[in-house]
């Protein structure tokens, strides 16, 4: 009898193991998976790192993700939990085999030649260190991309460059890391953490050699109106037209959610951003680029009705970009059906060609956005914590006729929120003065706080001497903008100022 299931336990394995048909080089796409994933509420717990890696696992080896070939958890999920060594890629270390490496890190590499995939997994690092005001008994910490191959081993390790906030007690480098890994289905692949995305390096730096495949794990916090989550996210990968894997943290109360697989030009390939904390996979085909691969992006079918309540976001936290109080604006007229203008913000300019069609909406209670025209070229921040400039042409929704309320949006107790008119047409062009650093994507998000179908848009640039036209044009009809334009990023880099001594 004990022969018997041992013969059937060894049909069983064999049959998983068929089942998982990783990509190979010749496939014209490869398959993906991100993870949006609340954080732990505790904080200091003997069983947490037990509980968290049964949860990566239970993720890992689920029945959606069989064939995924590469999965990507977000930023700081970890939060204070664990603290471990992280080997640099030419040491080919396996932890899955250690004895020296944190529980949950060698846990993660067994599991990844457990269930044969790439994992790519954010962690707190320390690291041996001989100097420096951030450099504690011989030990800095770092926030720290870590990532597996088929086998266990670490292939890839990327220190994160550019804090936010509170994170300015971890250790910094002297220059940031463009950290890359090739895989055996034939992608290099860079990656980067959370606010490092607004930065020349190593974000744009690694576009600019020619990387079109990014992971991007995230604790991103929305702010309106340029920059929520997958709006900055779906405009970065296709202003590139790379391939952009975004694993967000999901606290949404924090203002911390958004999840996405992206494909260039294509859009969205899946995306999710929850209003309650929330752990769920997306999974997608990924076209691999200069491949013949069609994919599968989301898309305004089925068909999208102006007249019907658009779908709202009420329980997410979000912040105000004050930039906006400098903005050059004006009240968009929405009683007329067409407005041409061009606006300026000193010699920068914009040009508007907008089409709209009232909505017979008597009797009804409901409030409605009001828009404002906006034109900006100069300083400003990032966030609040770093000096940026940026060149911004775009449509803003206010919640009234005072410029102070654009890029807020209505709160829950504003139950029927409806606008008493929809877009049929949206045209922006903008005229900027080239420079060696720089990015304009295109900028929409909808009341939902998710960023419009690709094939709702077109957005396209023209090089002309020393000025590049940027167009933008909305192609669909809409009734629930937030933010439709051109938002530019002209990389004000700043200068790192390490904190920790190179030899590590």
């Amino acid at each position: 009898m004990g022969t018997l299931t041992a013969v059937f336990g060894l049909i069983f394995l064999l049959q998983v193991s068929f089942s998982i048909q990783k990509s190979t080089t010749e496939d014209p796409y490869y398959v993906a998976a991100v993870v949006e994933f609340a954080p732990f509420k505790e904080r200091n717990c003997d069983l947490c790192l037990l509980t968290l890696a049964q949860e990566f696992e239970r993720f890992i080896k689920h029945p959606n993700a069989s064939q995924v070939d590469i999965m990507v958890f977000p930023e700081y999920i970890l939060q204070e939990l664990a603290f471990t060594f992280v080997p640099s890629a030419e040491e080919k270390v396996i932890p899955c085999e250690q004895l020296d490496y944190d529980y949950l890190l060698t846990e993660l590499s067994c599991y990844a030649r457990t269930y044969q995939k790439y994992l790519v997994v954010n962690v707190n690092e320390k690291a041996v260190c001989k100097e420096g005001p951030k450099c504690k008994n011989g030990l800095t910490e770092f926030i720290t991309n870590v990532v597996f191959d088929r086998k266990g081993m670490v292939i890839s390790r990327y220190r994160k460059t550019h804090y936010f906030f509170s994170e300015y007690e971890k250790g910094v480098l002297p220059k940031p890391e463009i950290s890359t890994f090739t895989t055996d289905f034939g992608v290099t692949f860079g990656h980067l953490i959370c606010y490092d995305l607004l930065f020349y390096s190593p974000g744009q730096a690694l576009v600019d050699q020619g990387i079109t495949d990014i992971i991007y794990p995230n604790y991103w916090f929305q702010e309106f109106p340029f920059l929520s989550s997958l709006q900055l996210h779906q405009g970065f990968a296709h202003a590139n037209d790379i391939n952009f894997l975004t694993a967000g943290a999901s606290a949404p109360h924090t203002q911390t959610t958004g999840s996405g697989i992206f494909a260039g030009k294509w859009g969205a390939l899946d995306q999710v951003i929850s209003e309650d904390p929330d752990r769920k996979m997306l999974v997608a085909k990924v076209p691999k680029k200069n491949a013949n691969f069609k994919p599968n992006p989301i898309s305004t079918s089925p068909r999208y009705d102006p007249l019907e309540l658009q779908a709202r976001k009420e329980r997410i936290a979000w912040k105000r970009d004050a930039n906006v109080d400098h903005f050059t604006t004006e009240i968009l007229e929405t009683t007329k059906s067409r407005i041409n203008k061009k606006l300026c913000h000193n010699d920068f300019c914009c040009k508007f060609d907008i089409e709209m069609e009232r909505i017979d909406r008597s009797g009804s209670y409901l409030q409605g956005y009001t828009y404002r025209l906006a034109a900006y070229e100069g300083p400003g921040t990032l966030h609040r914590v770093e000096k940026g400039e940026f060149g911004i042409c775009a449509v803003i929704a206010c919640t009234n006729n005072k410029l102070f309320s654009c890029g807020t949006v209505f709160p829950k107790d504003v139950p029927h929120v409806a606008n008493d008119f929809y877009f049929k047409k949206i045209n922006i062009k903008g005229a900027y003065t080239k420079k060696d650093k720089m990015i304009v994507m295109p900028s929409t998000v909808n009341f939902a706080f998710e960023p419009l179908p690709a094939d709702s848009y077109k957005y396209s640039k023209d090089v002309s001497g020393n000025v590049v036209n940027f167009d933008m044009t909305l192609t669909k009809v809409r009734s629930d903008l937030l933010t439709f334009g051109l938002y530019g990023n002209y990389y004000v880099e700043k200068k790192v100022k390490h904190n920790v001594r190179d030899e590590l």
